[in-house]
């Protein structure tokens, strides 16, 4: 068993290596790389003025220290550059600027082409994103772009891009590309967790402990939308203001969904704690929301309390590593969920203080590091892909074993057919329901002989042949064998003509079965009740029953003295 289950890992991981690999491969094919040979980055020759100092000539590198200074609320950042192409040629010429908690405004040799002064409460407000400026007219080489950058709050969060200019479907296409990594993950992270949420609903009433499933694809979509806000994604299709709401609520709601996977995992002394902090967060993340969008609060004036929040989760997750890994040694699946886990909150945090708090170092524009997030939700995908297809494998193996279990206890052992028990499961269902049904009560006649003559090895045969024939006869219909030699059919949605003629088949079948063994003489002795025949405070399974079988014995009684006549008959003869 440990054999194989270590294949399934095995096997889980290479599926996911390769399904992510063709994902790559195909969201790659998406963007046109040649665009970005006709799109200007400005890197070098920029001029620069910050309220009353001037820099000349600037160098990419040079602007981007600049620009990632810690400004104070009011500073004004003026950049300009000298137009090195035609806009002329270009269908849809455009510059493209990104936003982090400014506004703009944009001219061209002096002429105000863009102005982007947000208003928020009583004060101007910009979130972070990318500014796409439509540039109007025909303006040639040698034209002066100028830039003027306001900083309302003193937050720059991480290195800006180069500034581009070009025809807008190319530069659009040259983000896409630049960020093809985190893009792919982010899209990744949605659509999977999407699917495994989908499944979850599914299959939430057949198994068990899937509320751990269920908590890991929520936090996969929503770290997956908070990456689609963090990188600018989402500003391509909404509003700054709409996807910065979008990112601080979906990163509040994931942390705190973060808890209650660490909660439902594992049993540890704080577990009340963990869960109340969960759905706390959770709570916390949607009022904000609200509040934001009614212009009480800014979001992002909390970040900090919910990056401590996400650092003690992660602390944690760590202890519990400790504990599970080299302790308690835990099962695979809980090892592979531990360790993914762990992995991506410590790129998540990683990645939200260097690109937050430590943008003024080497440290923050570290390429690597500046992909942690998008590496930890890699690592967390492929654990959580191999970790469903454990859980659901192991799942399915439980629903199976579960079946046969109670197919052995729900069925007889001798005939194959329902027991005792199955019937008394059966009769609690219909007694629930307010539906007419028909019940065939059965009783073998003759048993005793048979085993007296022939051993009780016959008298087996008999009892299952006859069960066969029921089963054969009363196709679709419930039969059971609920005494030595009582049976009973069940039949619903049928009426008095219907049970007549299965009545006659099952006759002709018995008459078949003597042909064919003439040497042991099958017969049953049967009566039939309806329950809407029975007095509206017996409409019960008992009741009808037991009437049913006071009308199979009154049969029998007439059976008996019709064989006793033929008898005499023929010891006169």
């Amino acid at each position: 068993m440990k054999k194989l289950s270590y294949l399934r890992v095995i096997l889980a991981i290479a599926l996911c290596l390769v399904f992510f690999a063709i994902f790559l491969h195909f969201s790659g094919k998406l963007t046109d790389t040649s665009a970005m040979q006709r799109v200007i980055m400005f890197e070098d020759g920029w001029d620069v003025q910050i309220n009353d100092d001037y820099y000349i000539n600037q160098t990419e590198e040079g602007l981007s220290d600049i620009m990632m200074r810690r400004f104070s609320e009011g500073d004004t950042l003026i950049i300009s550059h000298e137009l090195t192409l035609d806009t002329s040629q270009m269908a849809f010429p455009c510059v493209l600027v990104e936003m982090n908690r400014t506004y703009c405004t944009v001219y061209i040799n002096g002429m105000e082409i863009y102005d982007s002064n947000y208003a928020w409460s009583d004060e101007a407000w910009s979130a972070p994103g990318f500014c796409f400026v439509d540039i109007p007219g025909k303006y040639y080489k040698g034209s002066v772009l100028r830039i003027e950058i306001t900083a309302l709050d003193g937050y720059v969060f991480r290195k800006p891009m180069p500034i581009m200019i070009g025809d807008g479907s190319d530069v659009f296409s040259t983000i896409l590309h630049l960020f093809s990594f985190p893009l792919c993950t982010t899209i990744f992270l949605i659509m999977f967790g999407g699917i495994m949420l989908l499944l979850c609903l599914l299959l939430y009433p057949f198994y068990e402990r899937i509320n751990i499933v269920l908590y890991s694809a929520l936090s996969m979509m929503l770290v997956g939308l908070w990456g689609t806000c963090d990188f600018h994604f989402a500003t391509l299709a909404i509003s700054p203001q709409a996807a910065n709401a979008m990112q601080y609520t979906s990163l509040f709601a994931a942390i705190g969904v973060f808890y209650l996977i660490i909660d439902s995992l594992f049993n540890v002394s704080v577990k009340y704690v963990l869960k109340a902090v969960g759905w706390g967060l959770i709570v916390i993340a949607i009022l904000s929301l609200i509040l934001q969008s009614i212009q009480v609060i800014n979001q992002s004036e909390f970040f900090f309390f919910y990056i401590i929040l996400s650092v003690v989760a992660l602390l944690i997750l760590l202890v519990i590593d400790v504990r599970q890994l080299f302790i308690d040694r835990c099962t695979i699946t809980v090892g592979i969920n531990l360790v993914s886990l762990t992995t991506f909150v410590l790129c998540l945090d990683g990645s939200m203080i260097v690109t937050s708090y430590l943008t003024n170092s080497e440290l923050g524009t570290n390429p690597i590091l500046t992909r942690l997030f998008p590496m930890g939700a890699i690592i967390y995908i492929l654990g959580q892909i191999t970790n469903y297809i454990l859980f659901m494998s192991q799942s399915l193996g439980r629903s199976t074993h579960n079946e046969q279990l109670a197919q052995i206890a729900y069925t007889d052992d001798l005939t194959r057919i329902n027991n005792r028990a199955s019937y008394a499961q059966k009769s609690m269902e219909l007694d629930d329901k307010d539906e007419d049904y028909c019940i065939i009560s059965f009783d073998m006649d003759g048993l005793k002989p048979i085993n007296d003559r022939f051993g009780h090895f016959a008298g087996d045969k008999a009892l299952s042949d006859f069960a066969m024939t029921l089963r054969t006869v009363f196709e679709g219909y419930y039969c059971a064998r609920i005494g030595g030699d009582e049976f009973v059919v069940i039949m619903e949605n049928a009426d008095m003509a219907t049970v007549a003629t299965y009545v006659a088949k099952y006759n002709e079948a018995m008459g078949k079965l003597n042909a064919m063994e003439p040497d042991i003489k099958h017969r049953a002795s049967y009566g039939y009740a309806f329950r809407d025949e029975m007095p509206p405070d017996k409409r019960t399974v008992h009741d009808t029953f037991l009437f049913a079988d006071q009308r199979m014995y009154m049969r029998k009684e007439i059976q008996k003295k019709l064989d006793k006549e033929q008898a005499m008959k023929e010891e006169k003869q």
